[in-house]
This record gives structure tokens, sequence and C-alpha cells, in this order.
């Protein structure tokens, strides 16, 4: 009896030591690996800094096809991220257009936004820790980098079982990349993919982002400076495939009406540029972007970069 109690406990202690060392091991390695690999090549804290010190008095606010689809110049600045949903860009737009020097903003207004996997994104975390910039010891920790953990740890796992090697000769430039390189198959296939995981929910004005968004849009346009909302520029195949869908052309028409009843400007550059200028179904190359860049600024505001 006295001996089984023993082993009892030898189990329990060696669990819970078992555990703690992992744990122990998990934090510290977490730490290491958000360090040394993930912050190094973050545009989170670059933009944080950017979005507290920029007295330029232009910006644009989008997603990954902002990120892509802008250019900076002397008097813009790209404050678009990859993953922003919907709130998060006009918070961020209505963070900008309080300092003095702000004159204008560019605010995506895409369908995409209303997607039921963008709808399903609580970013409320990550925009407190934007629009302030003390950041806790622990890097892991911040909202911006603990959603991902997991990934990271996989990423690393991966690249010690399969290394790749690091040729530079086989990089591929983003201005080589052309969309219109691919067959018309392949071209439709992968816009028939992107468009079906973007799809919009059924009446998007009926939604909470399309709401916060209206109400910041007004906040914005009551501070006096320029609000130009645009629909970014997709692929032909893109756009055809989803302008078949009701719910597509209801995510326009809500940007447009927005911007007539509020007063502020939208232009709709969906079907602006040729194949030939995209990295993939709906993201620009960097030709693409330069013309877009100097298009968008000269349309939204007359300024010529």
């Amino acid at each position: 009896m006295s001996s089984s109690i023993s082993n009892s406990k030898r189990f329990s202690i060696g669990f819970i030591t078992m555990f703690m060392v992992g744990a122990v091991v998990f934090v510290i390695g977490s730490e290491i690996i958000v360090r040394t690999t993930v912050v190094p090549h973050s545009t989170f804290d670059d933009i944080t800094s950017r979005l507290h010190s920029s007295n330029k008095p232009f910006a644009g606010f989008a997603d990954s096809r902002g990120d892509n689809g802008f250019v900076t110049h002397d008097q813009f600045e790209n404050f678009s991220t990859a993953g922003d949903n919907l709130i998060t860009i006009v918070e961020k737009a209505h963070f900008f257009a309080k300092r003095p020097t702000s004159k204008g903003v560019i605010i995506q207004a895409d369908p995409h936004h209303f997607a039921s996997y963008r709808l399903s994104r609580n970013q409320s975390l990550m925009r407190s820790e934007l629009f302030d910039p003390e950041k806790p010891w622990l890097q892991f920790y911040r909202p911006v980098y603990r959603q991902y953990l997991l990934n990271y740890w996989k990423s690393l796992i991966l690249s010690f079982l399969f290394p790749s090697p690091r040729d530079a000769k086989n990089k591929i430039s983003n201005a080589d990349i052309r969309f219109s390189d691919l067959s018309v198959y392949e071209a439709d296939k992968k816009a028939s993919i992107r468009a079906g995981l973007q799809l919009p929910v059924n009446d998007v004005t009926k939604t909470h982002y399309a709401k916060t968004y209206t109400d910041v849009i007004q906040k914005l346009k009551e501070t006096g400076i320029d609000v130009c909302l645009v629909s970014f520029p997709v692929s032909s195949n893109y756009l055809r495939i989803s302008k078949e869908t009701t719910s597509y052309q209801q995510g326009l028409e809500f940007y447009k009406t927005l911007a007539e009843n509020v007063g502020v400007k939208y232009l709709n550059f969906t079907s602006a540029y040729d194949n030939d200028v995209f990295l993939d179904p709906d993201h620009l190359n960097i030709t693409g972007a330069e013309m877009f860049t100097n298009n968008i600024l000269h349309a939204c505001f007359g300024y010529r970069p």
C-alpha cells in the first residue's frame, strides 16, 4: 500500500516537474524565436513608430492590397498592413487625422472586408498596442505576436527538418512577377479560389463592421481633412468572377452610397489596370504599385509625387 502511494507521489512530482520544465522551455524558446526571427522582420513596430511620429500630410490605410499597392513618397505615408480588418484600418486613419499636419487620408473600400473570415477577427488588443507605444518586456506575449506563436514554432522546426538552400540567384524580383504570364486556366483557377474565399456575406450593411466604418468615416469628415475612399485594383479574372455574386456588388454599392451620404470622395479602381501589373489575382507588383500610387494621389488630392 505504502509502495503504491510512494509511486503515485513520484509520478505526480515527475509530471509536475516535466510540465514546469516544458513551460519554461516554451516561454524562453518563444521569446528567443520572436526576438531573433520575428521582430527584426516585422513591420508592426515600424508602422507604430511612424503612426506616432510622421509629419507627412497624406497617408494610405488598407490591408495587404495597400501594403503591396502603395509606394511611400516624401509627402505620402503608407500605413497599410497585411491582415488589417476594416475597423483597424479606419481607426488607424482616425488616429493619423488628429495631428495638425494631416491633410488627407486614403482609406480602403473593398467588399472582401465583409467576408466571413474577416468579420470573425477581433483586433481590439492589437489596436490598443498600436495606439499605445508602451511595450511589455516579453515580446512573445504581445497580441500581435502571440496569436502566431504555434506557427513560429512550426516554421522553426520545419526549417531544421527541411532546410532550404539560400541562393540569391534564384530569387525573383517583385517587378518580374506578372499575373498575366499565367495561362487563362491557371489565372482563372487562382482568381476563383481567391474570390471564393473573399466572398462577402449577404447584406453587408447589417454587419458591425459596416456600422463602425460608417461612424469613423463621419468622424474623419468632421476633422476637416480630405477623405478618399478607394476600391483597390484587382485582376480582370478576379473582378469578372466576383461581379457574378450579388454580395460583391452590394459591397461596392455600400461604399459608394456611404461616400455620397457623408460627403467624401469615392473612387473605384477595381478595373483600372491590366493583368501585367499584378503579382496575383488581387495584389499589384511594384510596377503596378508605382502607377497606382501616382494615379490615386492625383485623383484624391490633386497631388503628383
